[in-house]
């Protein structure tokens, strides 16, 4: 079976983003109807920064585990099994303060695992992620485009950019809903081309019939 990953990090549940990852699944669903959305919500995980308790469980050989330990795996276990059977990702992450939610921050914590999503090579670490590829869409307020007024400022696309590719992840496509905020006079417009171009990269088949 097909499996879509949907990763919302905004807690707003009328977001920019929100609207955009909803519609893509939607669209995937309808282009792949043998196929699953699993949907991590992470407002609604409320995941735990990484503690002591955590990164001991990390460190601790699976062997010398406690019961304490197996039970603070178990939400990272179930986030990893979710992204290593997903065949696609879409993300959800609005701008905040140049960068991303510190949500979706924890779920990238929890998921990059040594011995699960990254193992050492010869040459270092390997990301084993499997999915053929991922479409982050974001919400931000300004013009963060290359070229734009606010582009120096733009510290999420580089980051996610990096971390997927990290995981294993090379193929990601971005969608920036840009000019969302109240200076901006043509944010509908750039949101409408932001549906329409996820409606696209979900379904290019039907796209271009």
């Amino acid at each position: 079976m097909t499996t879509l990953l949907r990763v919302d990090a905004s807690p707003r549940p009328d977001s920019t983003t929100r609207s955009l990852t909803a519609a893509y699944a939607a669209a995937w669903q309808e282009a792949n109807p043998n196929g699953a959305v699993v949907h991590h919500d992470l407002p609604l995980l409320g995941l735990p920064h990484l503690g002591p308790t955590e990164l001991g469980a990390w460190f601790t050989e699976p062997t010398d585990r406690t019961d304490l330990h197996d039970l603070v795996l178990s939400l990272s276990d179930r986030l990893v099994d979710d992204l290593l059977a997903a065949d696609e990702l879409v993300i959800g992450a609005p701008m905040w303060n140049f960068s991303i939610p510190s949500n979706l921050k924890a779920w990238i914590d929890h998921v990059v695992r040594m011995g699960r999503t990254i193992t050492f090579g010869e040459l270092g670490p390997v990301g084993s992620v499997p999915a053929a590829r991922a479409v982050v869409v974001t919400g931000r307020g300004s013009d963060f485009r290359a070229g734009g007024p606010a582009a120096g400022y733009d510290f999420q696309e580089p980051y996610l950019r990096h971390v997927l590719g990290f995981l294993g992840v090379h193929d990601v496509t971005f969608v920036h809903a840009d000019h969302q905020g109240p200076n901006w006079a043509d944010g509908d417009e750039v949101l409408a081309a932001a549906l329409r171009r996820v409606h696209e990269l979900a379904a290019p088949a039907r796209a271009t019939a």
